[in-house]
């Protein structure tokens, strides 16, 4: 019996133990589970205003970056070149033609019409292609050498169309440095003046020769551009004008006797004093500086105002003395003249 009751309490001792540890481990768990609550709570709780911020930031530009590699990539400027040969090919571009307005009379050259050159490709879907046809300076060289050759092309064409030696249609055509790089364009042109000769092409087209590319090429350009006025009558206007110290010996260094301007050149133009006159004892009344227009004036050289693009600026370029006009509000970009069913019969190559 002693021995029973001895092994009952150590049972009853084992059992007590047993329950302080299960005790234990409860209270223990409770409490993880307590602190596990907790720290739950403290991170829903809202962020403060600058980290949210932060993260909203984050967060957006992951967003950006999931857009951006899901975007088709801009094409290169070589696939844009690509494009524009192939649609030159496909004879899917069109030669355009903004009017420039005389504003003078003189019986004589105001009664020419004259159109500053362009090309347009016929195309619905990508006007951005066409913006960038606008300025053909961005595109390589030999882009630029095969655009130049299509526009020289058209107006030949349509300096010829209508039989006679004088065209009543006069053509501003951009210059381009492909026209300095080499002289392949220019003994193209050669051989096209050879063909057309007796129309005198020349006579009808005027150079908008931009002034940087010509110092920047002088040394071949020089001689270029002098050929084609001497020998073939072409006139030159120089545009892309900085510094209007220089106007006078850039218009004698290039035989140029137009000048195109902004409206905002050429109020600077009517501010700035040309050479004193050379005047006599008695010439009292003209003993006095001339504004640097009117001594250009007196040289012979015509202006081109450009950007006319409200009636503001119209009548502000007539007060100041401009001769000629170009702009939205003077004429919009047009795709033909006249039509003439004879544009194609003459072949030029």
């Amino acid at each position: 019996m002693e021995a029973e009751l001895k092994a009952i309490t150590e049972a009853k001792e084992k059992a007590e133990a047993e329950m302080k540890a299960a005790k234990e481990a409860k209270e223990k768990l409770e409490a993880e589970l307590k602190a596990i609550t907790e720290n739950k709570n403290t991170n829903s709780a809202p962020l403060p205003d600058n980290q949210q911020t932060t993260e909203n930031i984050q967060d957006d530009d992951e967003k950006e970056s999931e857009v951006a590699s899901t975007t088709p990539d801009s094409p290169s400027i070589q696939e844009i070149e690509e494009r524009i040969k192939k649609l030159i090919d496909e004879k899917r571009i069109i030669q355009t033609y903004q009017p420039v307005m005389a504003l003078f009379d003189d019986g004589g050259e105001s009664n020419i019409d004259l159109y500053k050159t362009g090309l347009q490709a016929i195309i619905e879907e990508d006007l951005e292609l066409n913006e960038m046809l606008v300025d053909i300076s961005v595109f390589s060289i030999s882009l630029q050498q095969i655009i130049n050759e299509w526009i020289l092309r058209q107006i030949f064409l349509r300096i010829t169309e209508t039989g006679k030696t004088e065209c009543k249609n006069h053509f501003l055509v951009s210059v381009t440095e492909a026209w300095f790089s080499d002289i392949s364009l220019f003994n193209w042109l050669q051989k096209i003046l050879s063909q057309t000769k007796k129309y005198a092409p020349g006579k009808s087209i005027i150079l908008n020769l931009p002034i940087d590319i010509f110092n920047k090429h002088q040394k071949r350009a020089k001689p270029l551009i002098d050929t084609l006025h001497k020998s073939y009558n072409f006139r030159v206007a120089i545009s892309n004008i900085e510094s209007l110290d220089t106007i006078s010996s850039d218009c004698q260094l290039t035989s140029s006797n137009i000048l195109m301007l902004s409206a905002d050149k050429l109020q600077q133009l009517t501010a700035m004093l040309g050479p004193e006159k050379v005047t006599t004892e008695n010439d009292d009344e003209n003993n006095e500086k001339q504004n640097l227009l009117q001594y250009l004036k007196t040289k012979g050289i015509r202006i081109i105002t450009t950007g006319i693009e409200d009636a503001t600026l119209l009548t502000d370029a007539i007060t100041n003395g401009t001769d000629y006009a170009i702009g939205s509000f003077v004429g919009e970009v047009q795709n033909s003249l006249v039509e003439s069913g004879t544009v194609e019969s003459f072949d030029l190559t």
